[in-house]
């Protein structure tokens, strides 16, 4: 009975003793026992000094200004769409290579329909 205490007394003494050197470890005491001992324990030749000052953690939580263009209309979308169109059928012509079956002339199209996300597709649906 007594011996079985001794051994988890040991056991416990052995964790608390890595416990405080792994805390040594990642505080400044550590840097400071490897800055002190001679040898090759600590920082190898060459290495650049530490900052004086911490650097700051960055501003997660501010927000960017907000933009300044806006995002394009339909009929902006379209005379953009039949530009890169005609654009692209003026390269394929001075090159010599066929044009591209898919396309469109400049004529005027309805503007593309918003696409709608289903609600059974949504993220809250499927993890709660």
């Amino acid at each position: 009975m007594i011996l079985k205490r001794l051994v988890r007394l040991q056991g416990l003494l052995l964790a608390c003793c890595c416990a405080a050197v792994l805390a040594a470890c990642s505080s400044s005491l550590g840097n400071k026992i490897a800055d002190s001992v001679p040898g090759s324990v600590g920082l190898p030749e060459g290495t650049p000094d530490r900052p004086a000052e911490p650097v700051a953690f960055p501003a997660v939580h501010d927000m960017p200004p907000p933009r300044a263009n806006s995002t394009l209309s339909a009929e902006e979308q379209i005379q953009l769409e039949d530009d890169l169109v005609a654009v692209r059928s003026h390269q394929e012509a001075a090159s010599g290579t066929a044009p591209a079956s898919t396309a469109r002339t400049a004529k005027k199209r309805p503007a593309p329909a918003p696409r709608l996300i289903p609600a059974s597709s949504s993220s809250l649906n499927t993890l709660y």
